[in-house]
């Protein structure tokens, strides 16, 4: 006999069971909680999916289930809902149509599931007899006879934040983890020249990238991607060359000096004394009625840009030494005698300032990109040194993430959020707030994450 489900918010206990809620069973058998923080209940009597105030139940009455008993639930990172059913299949609800599979139409080895899992990949594992695993193309069977499992029975599923996935089986627990090649972004099984722009375009915030594509994007295993890692991606793609270490980058940086043609500003970005400089990053801020238009980088070397919320984000890499103009921004519109306020980074080892004769105010300047779907860079700008708060809030006010706390520079600041609570754990899709805290400056901005 069941008792129904259970809430806990870490002090009360809610409880729901056939006397005070549509669940059509008081017996939950799988749970399962969306992007949207809405609940997907199985039962042994259909599914059921509760948003916090309307229940909505789907059986083979109402819907395409194959089955009522529902022994296993899993979401997708497309939001996709994935049913295992006791003895008649897998089922996918993408939240219109339901597609069904099961040994007749798929390469599922039985018609029951006991457990599911979906990783960052876009992948589904499914337990029951042996480990199977769904791409969206292509499946692929694990069992102890071709694989580490311990038993062919798995009940139970989980993928944790570093992709390894958890199996529990009838002879003990399992762990997989997959050989991830250095640099292969994509995930293709070979390094090429699309890893390394990949890894240009996640560095400025065009794309963002899963935990196991930033692990591979990761080549020097710092813990944080850069430009330092698009170099080291690009060197390993040649091999066999002997190439200066990024770490002697010499130069001084500083705005060339502003020529006009065809209507447009060209302003290039000089290294005096350059030596050892294969990549950069630089973020500037666009004046008022200053446009970006284009950029030119070196011969052979890549690049990507992003413009947002006032602010050019550029990343550029080559096997080639650079010197004198690194590169040269194209722009319309007033450009300060100075110059553009910024920073830049040489091979990512080596940052300086620039338009240092911009006066710096206190601000809190962009959250790109907004809505955040992974990770936002989140930039403001100090007039001095202070002691600084930087505190994500949801949509209620309680603090979810700690960003910064401590005493900080004058100049600009990026820091970024990675959606996840101060347990590491990701947050719900929603409405959140940011919030920079000076002795001398309060300020705020909204921000939306999207699943």
């Amino acid at each position: 006999m069941g008792g129904g489900l259970a809430v806990f918010d870490g002090t009360d206990w809610t409880v729901y069971n056939t006397g005070n809620s549509p669940l059509p069973v008081d017996w939950i058998s799988a749970l399962a909680i969306d992007a949207a923080g809405r609940a997907w209940i199985g039962a042994n009597w259909g599914l059921a999916v509760f948003d916090g105030t309307d229940w909505t139940i789907y059986n083979t009455e109402n819907s395409t289930l194959p089955a009522d008993w529902i022994s296993a639930l899993a979401i997708d990172a497309g939001g996709s809902v994935w049913i295992g059913t006791n003895g008649d299949g897998l089922v996918v609800f993408d939240g219109t149509d339901w597609t069904v599979y099961n040994r007749w139409n798929s390469g599922l080895p039985s018609y029951g599931v006991n457990a599911l899992a979906a990783d960052a990949a876009g992948r589904v594992w499914i337990g029951r007899w042996g480990l199977t695993v769904f791409d969206g193309t292509n499946w692929t069977v694990y069992t102890p006879w071709n694989s580490g499992l311990p038993s062919n029975m798995v009940y139970a599923l989980a993928v944790d934040a570093a992709g390894r996935v958890w199996i529990g089986t009838s002879d003990g627990l399992a762990v997989y983890q997959e050989l991830i090649l250095p640099g292969d972004v994509s995930g293709d099984g070979q390094v090429t020249v699309t890893d390394v722009v990949l890894t240009l375009r996640y560095i400025v915030g065009l794309i963002t990238l899963s935990d196991t594509q930033k692990i591979a994007a990761d080549f020097n295993q710092d813990g944080k991607v850069n430009i330092t890692d698009a170099v080291l991606i690009l060197r390993s793609i040649v091999g066999g060359k002997r190439f200066a270490r990024l770490e002697d980058v010499r130069g001084q940086v500083r705005w060339g000096r502003v020529i006009e043609a065809a209507g447009r500003k060209r302003l290039p970005l000089v290294v005096e004394g350059a030596s050892n400089v294969y990549g950069l990053e630089l973020q500037v801020a666009l004046p008022e009625g200053v446009e970006f238009e284009g950029v030119e980088v070196p011969e052979g070397w890549l690049e990507a840009h992003r413009v947002e919320g006032g602010w050019l984000h550029l990343a550029a890499a080559g096997l080639n030494e650079a010197q004198g103009e690194v590169v040269v921004l194209s722009l319309r519109g007033v450009v300060p005698e100075a110059g553009l306020r910024g920073v830049v980074s040489l091979n990512g080892v080596k940052e300086e300032r620039l338009g240092d004769e911009v006066p710096v105010v206190f601000g809190l300047e962009g959250v790109y990109p907004n809505p955040v779907r992974g990770e936002a860079a989140i930039r403001y700008a100090l007039a001095e040194e202070a002691e600084v708060r930087l505190v994500v809030y949801d949509a209620v006010g309680r603090e979810v993430r700690r960003l910064v706390e401590g005493m900080q520079e004058e100049g600009e600041h990026r820091v970024v959020w990675d959606g996840r609570g101060e347990d590491g754990r990701p947050l719900a899709a929603g409405v959140y707030f940011v919030r920079l805290e000076t002795p001398e400056y309060v300020a705020t901005k909204k921000i939306v994450l999207v699943k």
